[in-house]
């Protein structure tokens, strides 16, 4: 099927999506009225975006030969933080952020550091859609047969349905980024996303328009099957765990870059608080809290997507509580993930009572570095707050009651597994033995190495550097 839209090949972006179907299961049957009406939306859609590109308004400007960053969650601002001060105080360069996604939505707003990018549409690339859009159904029907030697008959309608909803959006991204490289003309092009559209669509068009791509790490590398076929030119990750994952996943060893974590820099810099120690609650330094004082425990909550279900979720939820009840009085204090949907832990929480003894905050201003360090206990299903905790000698609960995990924390050491409540329950009683407590925080110490590199705090200066690098920068080399 042909997919080239202007020189750049919306294929792997497409490739992405039929996985993801394929993977989580298959779009039900619909009547043609439905595709019909999806159709027509698609096409609003992009007439919208042509209107928007032919209207009389001022454009977004960058100086020429700017450092993009794409952002698709305005999380990722707090992790580009420190690298961009780094390169400030290295080059005296700061990035041009674009907004995508969710971090685009009007609805929203963007941040007052992004430009979205639907507003650098340009006429000139934005009119090869419609034209790419009318003549989707004749693409569609000559590949049916080819999808039919490969997959089993019977999903091919569905694989159409999919493409025929997705390759609009992955037109107009392409269009829209197209319009960001021919008006800015960038010496880089950076993502946080080595999964999803973005991480097809963008080194798609950095390799057409002879811009180099840099992937950075948002979290740690996992899922190398749905990793396979990104094309960066570097991608940035953690350790030696996450370059291992991506060596898996068929990413020539020669683009990946062990960088450190950089949002973890400030995290290993800080000066310890005082936290919980003895039977009566301890954590990594040892400090005593006065007696009956409740014991905090921090639930850091998965983004649903994947292998984290919302049944997972709230399951991982329920189980916690009845453990936390065991060594009540206790505080649960519950992290919503950055990039949630609006009310999805908060959903599960008011579904959940919270059980004698134990008082349930969800904590909506502070984040988990905010309050970690007060913490006798963190508790998620694999998330990287894991490393957190580690770093700042809290023990961690891995609740995993689907068993679907992808990665293997709980063996190497980072956290106490469980699979069930009664696992749960067990592990939290055993934490108030001092012996178990320290043998558990020296075990997630020990794992460190392996997935943030050096813990020197120097993360953020070595990914600058290499981002500088990439964009044609002089940069003195590293002491």
């Amino acid at each position: 099927m042909a997919l080239d839209l202007g020189g750049v090949d919306l294929g792997p972006a497409l490739e992405q999506q039929l996985f993801f179907a394929l993977r989580d299961g298959l779009p039900a049957a619909r009547g043609r009225g439905h595709a019909a009406a999806e159709d027509g939306m698609a096409l609003a859609r992009t007439g919208g975006a042509f209107a928007l590109s032919i209207a009389p308004r001022s454009r977004p400007a960058a100086p020429s030969n700017s450092i993009v960053a794409l952002i698709r969650d305005r999380a990722r601002l707090t992790i580009l933080g420190p690298i961009e001060d780094a390169m400030e105080r290295l080059a005296s360069e700061r990035l041009a952020m674009v907004a995508v996604g969710r971090a685009a939505d009007a609805r929203r707003g963007a941040s007052a550091r992004t430009v979205r990018i639907q507003d650098l549409l340009t006429p000139t690339f934005v009119a090869p859609v419609v034209r790419f859009q009318l003549g989707l159904g004749g693409r569609l029907g000559s590949v049916e047969r080819e999808w039919a030697s490969v997959v089993d008959r019977a999903d091919v309608p569905a694989l159409r349905r999919v493409s025929a909803r997705e390759l609009p959006r992955i037109a107009l991204g392409t269009a829209a980024l197209q319009s960001l490289v021919a008006r800015w003309q960038p010496s880089l092009l950076i993502s946080f996303d080595e999964v999803g559209t973005w991480s097809r669509i963008l080194p798609a068009v950095a390799r057409a328009h002879g811009v180099p791509s840099l992937n950075l790490a948002h979290a740690e590398a996992a899922a190398p099957e749905a990793i396979a076929g990104a094309d960066y030119d570097s991608f940035a990750v953690f350790g030696e765990w996450a370059a291992a994952v991506l060596r898996e996943a068929g990413i020539p060893a020669d683009r990946i870059v062990e960088v450190g974590a950089p949002h973890f820099d400030a995290l290993i810099a800080r000066p310890r608080r005082g936290q919980a120690s003895g039977t009566s609650g301890a954590a990594g330094n040892g400090a005593a809290i006065p007696a009956g004082e409740p014991r905090r425990v921090l639930f850091a909550a998965q983004y649903v997507q994947g292998a984290m279900t919302q049944a997972g979720l709230a399951a991982g939820y329920r189980a916690l509580l009845a453990a936390v009840a065991a060594v009540a009085p206790a505080q649960l204090v519950v992290l919503p993930h950055p990039v949630q949907p609006t009310g999805q832990i908060e959903s599960i929480v008011a579904a959940a009572p919270a059980p004698s003894g134990v008082v349930v905050r969800v904590e909506q201003r502070l984040g988990l570095h905010d309050v970690l360090d007060d913490a006798w206990l963190l508790a998620t299903a694999w998330s990287n707050s894991v490393f957190e905790a580690a770093i700042r000698g809290v023990p961690a609960l891995l609740i995993d009651v689907m068993a679907a995990s992808p990665v293997a924390y709980a063996a190497e050491g980072l956290g106490i597994g469980a699979t069930s409540e009664a696992a749960a329950l067990d592990a939290t009683r055993a934490l108030l033995d001092p012996g178990f407590r320290a043998a558990a925080v020296a075990r997630s110490a020990a794992a460190l190495a392996r997935h943030l590199g050096p813990l020197d705090g120097g993360a953020s200066d070595r990914t600058a550097r290499l981002v500088l690098s990439m964009a044609g920068r002089n940069v003195a080399p590293s002491a």
